[in-house]
């Protein structure tokens, strides 16, 4: 097997994006300019332009956590930043809190109870 690179399926280069599968989709949130939006994708190869990012920012990072969008941190015109974003549809974001301390990069991790027992 072999990997095989796909060339101009994005709207514009994104450097310091995250991306994360929703679903049946990708999602793909922030990254350097151009690319400050959320994007998503059904197949890795269309991508339709969402909205604008709650906060334009790169390096922040996207999780889906018990049924919403969650988008933190990142890098804000050089300066690391600490706002949690929510959101049920990558659409329309609420600004829920901060973390303790700025962020930019690393990750986010979302535990689900263990369903194996309860079957």
């Amino acid at each position: 097997a072999a990997w095989t690179e796909l060339t101009d399926v994005m709207p514009s280069p994104c450097y310091g994006a995250s991306v994360i599968v929703d679903r049946n989709r990708l999602l793909l949130a922030g990254g350097s300019e151009p690319c400050d939006g959320i994007l998503e994708s059904l197949d890795g190869m269309t991508w339709t332009v969402l909205g604008p990012m709650p906060a334009p920012r790169s390096k922040g990072r996207l999780i889906r956590h018990q049924g919403f969008i969650v988008y933190a941190a990142g890098d804000e015109n050089g300066m690391p930043t600490s706002d949690v974003w929510l959101s049920e549809d990558a659409r329309v974001w609420r600004l829920i809190g901060n973390l303790p301390e700025p962020r930019v990069g690393g990750g986010l991790v979302t535990f689900t109870p263990d369903t194996a027992d309860t079957l």
